[in-house]
């Protein structure tokens, strides 16, 4: 039977590893030592796409809270002609204003290569018991082969 390392974290050598408590436990040691680790709220990932993707609801926190929001988005067919990678966009309303607030997250972008890429990151305030929704602006795409992009997003809850 294969020895589970201990890696200084509180691992049993018996084989009766309780995960959930063992994981949690140290999590919380983790925290302790280190300040406030962020904590995944959201994936959204998207492949294939050959048009904008209209608004989609994404998460709806509970509470209010801050989130990092991180986006990448990657050109998977070059068009024939020429295309144009849309923007990511973010919605969201806002902790501290109860407004609605619009983040253009990363910019369009008409390189048409399979290296056509953006990513970026950025720090939103979310009002509790509402939805952050993503999108895509400015898609374009031009010859008989169409563009074609994934969307890859990850939101962390953090202090």
């Amino acid at each position: 039977m294969p020895v589970t390392p201990n890696l200084g974290l509180n691992i049993p050598s018996n084989g009766t590893q309780n995960w959930d408590t063992l994981l949690n436990y140290n999590f919380s040691l983790l925290d302790t030592l280190y300040g406030n680790l962020p904590v995944l709220q959201s994936l959204y990932d998207e492949t294939a796409q050959s048009a904008n993707i209209s608004s989609t609801p994404w998460f709806s926190p509970a509470q209010s809270g801050r989130f990092k929001i991180s986006g990448y988005i990657i050109v998977t067919t070059a068009a024939t002609s020429s295309s144009t990678l849309p923007s990511i966009v973010i919605s969201w309303t806002d902790a501290d204003n109860a407004t609605v607030q619009t983040l253009t997250l990363t910019a369009t972008n008409a390189g048409n290569l399979l290296t056509t890429f953006a990513q970026a990151s950025a720090m939103i305030s979310v009002a509790g018991g509402t939805t952050v929704s993503i999108s895509t602006s400015s898609y374009a795409s031009s010859g008989a082969t169409a563009m074609q992009f994934a969307l890859h997003a990850r939101a962390e809850a953090v202090q």
